[in-house]
């Protein structure tokens, strides 16, 4: 455990992939040699190239396009991405606030768009291929955010994670996408680790300390890290802390793991048998033991309208009890998630039902989530600020069904 006392500080290089340059002056500098940079290309960053691949242990198969990262093309990459999935968000917003985790005055991008705001230092696009990259010095810890950006693209050419993550079948889907871009953070995330460490001098080559990693030890670390203060005045919700932060540091876990038993083997498995569920983020077996959970079906009416079908996963329901009950309270109840199915309907008259079919492992861990959830709909009722809504929860067996519908006409 001391090893992972020892490096718990660099852990929080965590948040700079999640909040890339947030706050990046209060941070210590790592002892790497400045390389200055006027206009970014590939030749400079050709030496972070090949430390990458070598901590990597795979090859670049072609040049990365580097491109200079301004405020403006920032902006843009981000209203691309809300663009593109402005649909989906909308609908999911919709589910959140039925949840009772989004209040009524609230919008996700509202929220979420000031972390963006904040100085960034490079990005991959697996969309279009290019390194984006800020003019300036290459060094410390923006070295770091670029080594862990090369690690995206080095994998990338290898795994082609525009099919991984955004083909049209997981994107739609919002568990599976989570899941596997957990994969591809984790990954990205190690390698960037042991990069500080060697810059450091904490190891001569920062992979070994891989080989001995407890992903458990790893991930307590990580989880009690207080990313409201390194976020400074961007005041977030805690769920949505939650919903960043844990497919991270799942991710590395799994990735942690995954390298213990089969080195950058195990890791690239990830890729070609990506896990499916946040339940195997979770519960590293269920993974490694094909267990991913059931995907149930949700019978609808004809008359209504699907706007979001898909797997709501243990991570979710957690987060959800969790923002209503006490937290241990919340990761027993959903623990014993064995598969789901949700849909958000809307009637021809505009109304809005949210529907969940949940499985356990025990009728006993159906029981515990049935009054968890009941509860926390309790509390829920209790609040100001979130829309109306009635519920009704059923169980039978194994089974649990969940329906919250929008009152209409009320605020």
């Amino acid at each position: 455990m001391a090893r992972w006392v020892r490096i718990g500080i660099w852990g929080c290089v965590l948040w700079l992939w999640l909040f890339p340059g947030v706050h990046i002056d209060r941070l210590a500098r790592s002892r790497a040699v400045a390389v200055p940079v006027r206009s970014i290309d590939a030749i400079d960053l050709a030496p972070l190239m090949r430390v990458t691949e070598r901590l990597r242990g795979l090859k670049f198969r072609q040049p990365v396009p580097v491109r200079p990262l301004t405020d403006a093309t920032l902006r843009q990459l981000l209203n691309r991405q809300w663009e593109q999935y402005a649909t989906q968000l909308q609908a999911e917003a919709v589910i959140l606030r039925l949840l009772g985790l989004l209040r009524s005055n609230e919008h996700l991008r509202q929220l979420l768009d000031p972390l963006y705001q904040q100085q960034v230092a490079g990005v991959y696009d697996p969309l279009d291929k290019v390194m984006y990259v800020r003019t300036g010095t290459l060094a410390g810890w923006t070295a770091m955010i670029v080594v862990h950006e090369l690690a995206h693209a080095l994998v990338d050419q290898h795994f082609d994670l525009r099919a991984y993550i955004y083909a049209d079948d997981i994107r739609q889907d919002s568990e599976r996408m989570m899941v596997r871009r957990a994969v591809a953070e984790g990954d990205a995330t190690i390698v960037m680790l042991a990069y500080a460490m060697e810059q450091a001098g904490m190891a001569e080559n920062g992979v070994d300390w891989l080989k001995d990693a407890d992903p458990d030890a790893f991930a307590t670390i990580m989880t009690g890290l207080d990313l409201q203060t390194y976020l400074g005045a961007v005041d977030l919700p805690e769920w949505i802390v939650q919903l960043f932060l844990s497919p991270y540091v799942y991710g590395m876990r799994i990735c942690l793991e995954a390298y213990r038993r089969n080195g950058w083997a195990g890791v690239n498995r990830l890729y070609r048998d990506p896990p499916e569920t946040s339940a195997q983020l979770m519960h590293l077996d269920r993974y490694f033991h094909h267990r991913p959970g059931r995907r149930l079906q949700v019978d609808v009416s004809e008359t209504a309208t699907v706007r979001y079908r898909g797997w709501i996963g243990e991570l979710v329901w957690q987060v959800w009890l969790d923002h209503f009950l006490e937290e241990d309270v919340a990761q027993k109840a959903a623990t014993g998630w064995d598969g789901d199915g949700a849909v958000l309907l809307e009637s021809n008259t505009g109304q809005w039902t949210f529907i969940a079919i949940t499985e356990w492992v025990r009728e006993q861990d159906a029981q515990e989530f049935v009054q968890a959830a009941r509860e926390a709909l309790h509390r829920r009722d209790r609040l100001s600020g979130l829309i109306p809504i009635r519920w009704h929860l059923e169980r039978t067996g194994r089974r649990v069904r969940i329906e919250i519908r929008r009152v209409r006409g009320e605020q």
